[in-house]
């Protein structure tokens, strides 16, 4: 099979690149020397690169004085070859159609190595099927970057101005939250919302309540914003996940939802709660034992098909690794699952709140939790743009047996421990075990309350 070429095309690039240096950099802005099919065009255009990333001149007696000092001239066709490019193809002054046919070759030769290195992933089995799978979507997701690659420079004024127009922005409408929304109002103002490619991970010991505020989180995207979330509810069957949200919801006692003694009212209101959630954008997944590859894949399809927003984990670490190398360590085995995570977040551009466990020494008396209390890999820490520690005092032994001591205003600390460029500070809370809810303790619009004035 003979692969399409634009040698005439590429013959009209050079040409026009070859001619002075300002023509020069308009070339590079559209075309990359590893774009060119031919490696002879391929060699030179990335010697003018070289040339013009130095802030040096370019012409032809530059360029070919250049070509020499480096001893590729017989590799680039001598002397004749690069004169006919200056000469022939110099006064060519369509090269941008030029060079959007290059760019069509370059694409349609991408796509056919892609589908080489799928079959080639689809025949080799050391790898898993969910493994192989993931390769072949990898080359997907990678074809789709380079073919809409985009000039990364960009102009100080314009940058400066996108800059000044946030700033305005955010005045205007100051008081509200730039990205997502957790319906955790001191959250929202210490972090600015979530943003896409971030990992937010909520942590804490078994049974504080750490599925409780992811769900909740998620239920307030899908209700409040309108945002397509998926949860992945790797630890519990998501009919579960469903009657603590509805609990969390009408505010009815899950207790009685789990005996069944509800009168009347509460059975309509769960149905009209229940018809609320049918309507909203919200998407499961309930695979046990999830690996990498599964979620990697179910994510970028969940994107494709259903224009996710946000995704949680419920929780990281009952995930599996796919690497038969992590599967030797569960440090490594984390670490895997902590970077596809992160990965994955930054890929499709959307953020991502992992639930994670906390060791045992988060449980001493009088004791806050701290990011070394991560279970099982420090990678968590590392990969985080945010973590989140959950610390309850109602469930601190000292505290609970002294209730002079137990705060009449809240019952929890949300703790900050990381977050990058931000403030870190702790978030009281009120968690209502018979509801599986977390109350806000701040009202939102406390700006001017100088008593409730973020410090």
């Amino acid at each position: 099979m003979t692969l399409p070429t634009a040698e005439s095309a590429e013959k009209a690039i050079l040409g026009a690149a070859l001619q002075d240096g300002r023509t020069a950099d308009a070339v590079l802005e559209l075309i990359q020397p590893d774009q060119l099919v031919s490696s002879v065009h391929a060699t030179l255009l990335s010697i003018v690169a070289d040339l013009r990333a130095l802030a040096q001149p370019v012409d032809f007696v530059v360029v070919t004085t250049e070509v020499e000092r480096r001893g590729k001239l017989d590799e680039v066709g001598g002397h004749h070859n690069i004169t006919a490019l200056a000469t022939d193809y110099g006064s060519v002054a369509n090269w941008r159609y030029c060079a959007t046919e290059v760019l069509d070759i370059w694409k349609r030769r991408q796509m056919r190595q892609a589908a080489l290195q799928m079959a080639e992933a689809s025949m080799d089995m050391t790898l898993s099927p969910e493994e192989a799978q993931e390769r072949c979507e990898q080359q997907l997701y990678a074809l789709r970057d380079h073919t809409t690659r985009d000039n990364p420079v960009a102009q100080c004024r314009e940058a400066v101005m996108a800059a000044a127009e946030h700033i305005e922005n955010v005045f205007r409408n100051r008081g509200e939250t730039i990205g997502l929304e957790s319906g955790i109002h001191d959250l929202d103002r210490s972090t600015g919302g979530f943003l896409g490619g971030q990992m937010i991970i909520i942590a804490a010991r078994p049974a504080c309540g750490k599925s409780a505020l992811g769900m909740q989180m998620a239920l307030h995207a899908v209700q409040q914003k309108q945002v397509p979330t998926l949860v992945f509810s790797v630890e519990m069957p998501s009919r579960e996940l469903m009657v603590r949200a509805l609990c969390a919801e009408s505010g009815i006692n899950l207790q009685r939802i789990r005996d069944g003694f509800l009168n009347r009212s509460a059975l309509q209101n769960l149905a009209g709660v229940a018809a609320r959630l049918i309507k909203t954008p919200l998407y499961l997944d309930e695979t046990p034992g999830l690996t990498v590859a599964q979620f990697r894949a179910r994510a970028r399809r969940a994107k494709a098909s259903h224009g996710i927003g946000l995704i949680v984990v419920d929780y990281l670490q009952f995930m599996s690794g796919s690497s038969a190398s992590a599967r030797q360590s569960r440090a490594l085995e984390v670490s895997e699952i902590s970077k596809a995570i992160k990965t994955t977040a930054k890929e499709l551009d959307i953020p991502i709140i992992a639930l994670a466990q906390l060791n045992r020494d988060a449980d001493g008396d009088h004791t806050k939790p701290k990011l070394s209390n991560l279970r099982e890999s420090g990678s968590i820490e590392q990969d985080a743009d945010t973590v989140l520690l959950i610390h309850r005092l109602d469930k601190n032994k000292k505290r609970a047996a002294d209730e002079d001591t137990e705060p009449a205003d809240h019952n929890t600390l949300l703790i900050l421990a990381k977050q990058r460029n931000g403030p870190t500070p702790e978030i009281k809370l009120n968690f209502i075990g018979e509801q599986t809810v977390f109350r806000n303790v701040t009202e939102k619009q406390y700006s001017n309350n100088l008593s409730q004035r973020q410090k």
